[in-house]
């Protein structure tokens, strides 16, 4: 097996030969860990992951995907599950899907997504920038002001 059992494709723990999409598959996996958790994560034993990344592939689906764009990930896993090893990968229609599915959680997530000073309009100088001994930590100054300096 090549890689971390967290993150390696299906081809990987049938002990197939890599290709490309299988780097595509990874990086699905890596999406998901930094947006929800892997629900194998934890899980040391290949066989017993191998079966969780089985699962997500069918019965468990809307779980792994959660939060997450699940239809336009589960697009995403369904086409790289379809290609063979020596299939070309369309890049342009992973794009598509990976825009699709920015779209989708942004629109979930947008006020969540916002940054403290986002919010009102105001940003505190030591959110962004902490000079300590300038005098002006914790003051509330605009972004215009902020450019300013």
């Amino acid at each position: 097996m090549k890689g971390h059992i967290t993150y390696a494709s299906l081809s990987s723990h049938n002990r197939k030969e890599q290709s490309p999409k299988d780097d595509y598959e990874m990086l699905l996996y890596t999406v998901v860990d930094l947006s929800n958790t892997l629900p194998w994560k934890s899980i040391k034993n290949s066989n017993e992951v191998r079966t969780h990344k089985e699962d997500v592939r069918t019965i468990n689906r809307a779980n792994f995907f959660n939060k997450l764009a699940v239809k336009a990930l589960g697009q995403l896993l369904d086409y790289l599950d379809a290609l063979s090893y020596f299939d070309t990968i369309d890049e342009d229609f992973i794009a598509k899907i990976i825009n699709e599915a920015g779209n989708e959680i942004g629109e979930k997530n947008l006020k969540a997504a916002l940054f403290d000073w986002e919010v009102d309009g105001t940003m505190r100088r030591d959110d962004a920038i902490a000079v300590p001994g300038d005098g002006t930590l914790g003051e509330s100054v605009s972004s215009a002001e902020t450019m300013d300096k």
